[in-house]
C-alpha cells in the first residue's frame, strides 16, 4: 500500500512541476515578446538610443529568465534565443535596422516555440 502512495505523491509531484514549467515558459516568452515588439517600434520611429537602451535590458532580463527556463528546459534550446539578443546591441549600434527586426521576429518565433514545446497537451506528454 506504501508504494502506491508514494507514486501517487510522485504522480501529482511530476504534474506539479509540468504545469509549474507551462506557467513560467508562458509568462517568460510573453514578457520577451512584449520587450522585444517595444524595440521594434522604437526601431521604426529612429530612437536608436532608446532602442539600445531597451536590448540591454532585454539581455539583463534574458539572463534573468535563462536561469528559470534551464530549470524545465534543455540548455541547447534556449541556446539560439541568447545568441541572438546578445547581437541585437551591436547591431543597433551599426545602423543595421532590418537586420535588427529580423533578429526580434526570429527570438519572438523561437520563444514561442519553446513555450509551445512546454504547453501541456498529449504530444508533449507523450
Amino acid at each position: 500500500m506504501k508504494r502506491l502512495w508514494v507514486s501517487a505523491f510522485l504522480l501529482v509531484l511530476l504534474l506539479f512541476l509540468c504545469i509549474l514549467g507551462s506557467y513560467t515558459a508562458s509568462a517568460s516568452s510573453s514578457s520577451l515578446n512584449s520587450q522585444l515588439n517595444r524595440l521594434k517600434s522604437e526601431i521604426h520611429q529612429g530612437n536608436t538610443a532608446t532602442a539600445l537602451a531597451i536590448s540591454q535590458n532585454l539581455q539583463r532580463q534574458w539572463e534573468t529568465e535563462h536561469h528559470r527556463l534551464c530549470t524545465f528546459m534543455s540548455h541547447d534550446d534556449l541556446g539560439p534565443v541568447g545568441e541572438t539578443l546578445s547581437q541585437l546591441p551591436a547591431l543597433i549600434r551599426n545602423g543595421e535596422k532590418g537586420l535588427v527586426e529580423s533578429n526580434c521576429d526570429r527570438v519572438c518565433a523561437l520563444l514561442e516555440q519553446l513555450a509551445e514545446g512546454e504547453t501541456l497537451t498529449l504530444d508533449n506528454l507523450l
